[in-house]
């Protein structure tokens, strides 16, 4: 971790931007990323989480990559902070080769927020993102090997 934050080197689960898994797909270099909020200390370190993920793509370099959204504790306080929404959103376009966002435990303000978003995001990145409602669903969509079922499916809960 020290190659990829300071800060959740010093004090681990700061941020919240893992890598999960590699897909089974041999011809790329394809990563699953995790991400859920409720488990980041500093939620609002704006700068570092930003940092954080940027480094994290930086040093795994997928040729293409797959995130994992968790929204179970997603709260007012996260709505309001616009500056580290619109970081990841650039930060997204700039490490284009996201191939799918895949948001689970999604409340349903978020749901009308993301409605909203739509109206920003050009098609071609809303178009990546995927409500997922169910372990079973999600599992499906995932080309991973058994061993990393259970890792992903224990995401949900």
């Amino acid at each position: 971790m020290e190659n990829i934050c300071e800060i959740c080197f010093k004090f681990p689960g700061s941020h919240s931007f893992t890598y999960l898994c590699k897909t089974n797909d041999v011809s790329s270099n394809e990563y699953i990323f995790y991400t859920c909020v409720n488990d980041s200390i500093l939620y609002n370190d704006t700068i570092g989480i930003l940092n954080h993920y940027k480094n994290y793509l930086e040093y795994m370099n997928p040729d293409k990559w797959i995130w994992i959204f968790n929204c179970n504790g997603f709260s007012m306080k996260h709505y309001f902070d616009i500056y580290t929404i619109r970081g990841l959103a650039n930060l997204i376009k700039t490490y284009g080769r996201v191939k799918h966002i895949y948001i689970i435990n999604i409340t349903k303000l978020l749901y009308l927020v993301l409605q909203m978003v739509k109206l920003i995001l050009d098609k071609e990145m809303f178009d990546k993102i995927q409500i997922i409602s169910s372990n079973d669903e999600l599992i499906k969509l995932l080309d991973i090997s058994d061993d990393n079922m259970m890792k992903v499916y224990n995401l949900m809960n």
